[in-house]
């Protein structure tokens, strides 16, 4: 009763009429206590419960425990009991009769690439000769006619048009034979229950067997045939897996509202901007905010052999060959042209792509206008108004696609046939899979236990970090790896000058448009989306294994990787030491990343002290002398801000005071600050005990160690208040 309370709550009042349907089990048909208990809650907000006859009948048995509960009166409701045979409860069907306040629908604006105007465009480019993009040799103006061809041709064969979204019904599969093992059994199940006899009921339970396997059955086959029949299967076969687990969700293309500077703003124009200006600039800003300048990178080794100068020029069948691979899909980039468009005029579109393809390789240059992506910010979590809880879906040229691919193809045989790809990445690599990577994993663990080992796993991310790192950081490595001449130059373009805009949706008068942010440079990483940016992370990681070696060895797919390390002793796993990798950045970052760590390493505790699951286990920490993942946060940050120089109040004043030696914490405006490694570190080291703050800092890092491991402390808060409690 007290969760039915809690939910009626939580109803809107406010011009909203209710429905409550379900199994309450509380029969409305006989006075008790759950009954006036019932009505009395629901009568306390203005919800009466329709009254219904036997909804569950057993031999022994009439209840009315399904109930209908709603606000409505009764010439806008009525309630039919029937047999579903699904079920020993009846069905309710309930009617309304309500007025039609039902939204118009929606008018949105887009081309219609449908058989016939796909059919249209690719009678409709062979009149073009082409002869403006294969005589010239500016490798912008050669695509950019080309592109003003097509565009051409697709706003008379597939022009924008106002059109209502239909949202596509799947019908349920139903067949005669179904109907007839339906009716089979509703007419044992009223057999068993008028005579109760244990032949009827065993009779009842098979013919609802047989009909709730023919269901099944049809469902599969319904499913079978729908994703048969897609041309996108991956599609299909998600949205069968989201429709079996989960209702529809209504897709919202609106962002109404977004605070920006500690201000709403509605305009759809300046949200726009404002998301394009947050992801173009997000990766600088983590690296001010952390206070991390990253060290330069090695410089090309120009003695390096073999090397790679230049790309060989792509033949028609290559093209042909990769236009067959690409995914049908009908998202495109700015151009809009997409993958679907681009397959099914294949032919046409042939030679003035090849062209443009060796024209990028031999010159060592990449088309201006392949390197404007367009974004679209996708919510994550939380509330839709702030910016955080949104990441970037990034859409880049479906052209640009395809001298990528020529590019990569040349660049993965010049690794592979080299062997500059660790042997530890198992991505991008011929005979190598992510199956291939598990069993690696697998074999290394087994042997592991087999030598007598105790083994354990940090498994790693790092695909943020690549986020962050500028495009003279990729070159440098690429350089590094034997990239040179016009090879190299044609990544220095393909990285440069890049740009991106934020298109969103909005709706007015029923009718859904399209607004654009000005672009935006983008200087680091590579944009989401492309055929070259996995392939790029991977080259970037590739001595990874190398460094990490001395604690263990590195399993590696594309950007997701596992440092496996084994000793015969637990205490010399070096849980903390992994642990603490980059603790000084993420540690802070919110109290859910500390938490999440520390329920693993709890559980790894207590795996180590036998414990059960229930047992505390700050005895062990101390015991096996481990800290915390929140001690070990507390650790780093405080001798990182030692390092820093950081003002102290002796440097302010002369007084000797017991506080002499605390830091001096900066004034600011935003509560964000806070989180900054250097101020956390200051004031975290300001409430250690006066015998630690007076030790050099030479001195103070083992000993601040002795003392945490003392106090296995769970919450940054048990720390902040250890004096409190005398720990």
């Amino acid at each position: 009763m007290e969760r039915i309370a809690e939910f009626l709550e939580c109803i809107p009042k406010a011009k909203t009429s209710t429905i409550i349907i379900g199994d309450l089990n509380i029969d409305n048909l006989v006075p008790s206590i759950g009954k006036s208990l019932l009505n009395e809650l629901i009568t306390s907000h203005n919800i009466r419960r329709v009254p219904l006859p036997p909804t569950r009948i057993t031999p022994h048995s009439a209840t009315s425990i399904d109930a209908v509960c709603t606000t409505l009166d009764e010439s806008q409701i009525s309630v039919h009991v029937f047999h579903t045979g699904i079920s020993d409860h009846t069905g309710q069907l309930c009617r309304l009769n309500l007025p039609n306040t039902l939204e118009k629908p929606t008018v949105s604006t887009r081309r219609h690439l449908n058989p016939n105007s796909l059919n249209d465009l690719k009678l409709h480019l062979p009149l073009e000769s082409w002869d403006n993009v294969l005589e010239t040799v500016d490798i912008d103006q050669a695509y950019g006619n080309l592109l003003n061809s097509v565009t051409i041709a697709l706003d008379h064969a597939c022009p924008e048009k106002k059109s209502r979204k239909r949202r596509k019904k799947r019908m349920i599969p139903y067949d005669e034979e179904t109907n007839e093992l339906k009716e089979k059994f509703i007419q044992a199940n009223n057999l068993f229950l008028t005579n109760g006899s244990s032949e009827d009921k065993a009779r009842a339970n098979g013919l609802k067997k047989a009909y709730d396997m023919k269901l099944r059955s049809l469902r599969r086959k319904g499913n079978a045939d729908y994703i048969a029949s897609a041309n996108n299967k991956s599609k299909a076969i998600w949205n069968v897996i989201n429709q079996e687990r989960k209702s529809k969700l209504t897709f919202n293309p609106e962002i109404k509202s977004l605070i920006v500077d500690d201000r709403t703003v509605v305009d759809p124009v300046l949200i726009a901007q404002s998301f394009n200006e947050y992801f173009t600039t997000v990766a600088a800003k983590t690296l001010e905010q952390n206070q991390i300048t990253p060290s330069s990178s090695t410089n090309p080794n120009n003695n390096l052999q073999p090397t790679l100068s230049e790309f060989s020029a792509a033949s028609m069948a290559e093209i042909s060959k990769i236009i067959d691979n690409l995914k049908i899909k009908d998202s495109a980039g700015l151009d809009e042209i997409s993958s679907r468009i681009a397959k099914h005029c294949k032919e046409e579109l042939l030679l003035p792509l090849l062209h443009i393809t060796n024209l990028s390789v031999q010159l060592g240059s990449f088309p201006s206008r392949m390197k404007t992506s367009k974004v679209f910010p996708l919510h994550k979590r939380g509330k839709k108004d702030i910016m955080d809880n949104y990441r970037p879906i990034s859409l880049v040229p479906t052209f640009s696609k395809i001298i990528e691919r020529v590019v990569l193809k040349r660049l993965l045989q010049f690794l592979n046939a080299n062997k500059l790809l660790t042997e530890y990445q198992h991505g991008f690599k011929k005979g190598k899979s992510t199956i291939t990577a598990l069993v690696d994993l697998i074999e290394d663990i087994i042997n592991n236990l087999e030598n007598g080992h105790n083994a354990t796993g940090i498994f790693i991310d790092m695909s943020k970090a690549f986020d962050c790192l500028s495009h003279d950081f990729i070159l440098n490595k690429l350089g590094s790896l034997g990239i040179c001449g016009k090879a190299l130059q044609w990544f220095t373009s393909y990285l440069g000058d890049r740009t991106q805009i934020v298109e969103l949706g909005y709706l007015s008068n029923n009718e859904i448009f399209k607004v654009r942010s000005t672009s935006l440079p983008v200087s680091r990483g590579v944009p989401q989306g492309s055929v070259m940016g996995p392939v790029i992370f991977t080259l970037f990681t590739n001595d990874f294994p190398a460094h990490v070696s001395p604690y263990g060895r590195c399993h590696m797919y594309a950007d997701d990787s596992v440092i496996l390390s084994s000793n015969k002793s637990i205490e010399n796993l070096e849980i903390e030491s992994k642990m603490r990798y980059a603790i000084v950045l993420w540690g802070g970052s919110s109290r859910t990343s500390l938490d999440r760590v520390l329920v693993l390493q709890k559980r790894t505790v207590r795996i180590m002290a036998d414990l059960g699951a229930r047992d505390s286990c700050r005895g062990a920490f101390v015991e096996w002398g481990i800290m915390t993942v929140v001690a070990t946060y507390i650790l780093e940050v405080i001798i990182s801000s030692c390092s820093r120089g950081i003002t102290r109040n002796a440097q302010i004043h002369d007084h000797n005071t017991r506080f002499a030696n605390n830091f001096n914490l900066p004034s600011h405006r935003r509560t964000l600050f806070e989180k900054k490694p250097s101020y956390a570190g200051a004031r975290y080291f300001n409430i250690l005990p006066v015998e630690l703050k007076m030790l050099p800092s030479h001195r103070l890092k083992p000993h601040l160690k002795q003392w945490l491991s003392l106090r296995p402390f769970y919450t940054v808060g048990e720390f902040l208040t250890w004096r409190d409690f005398g720990i």
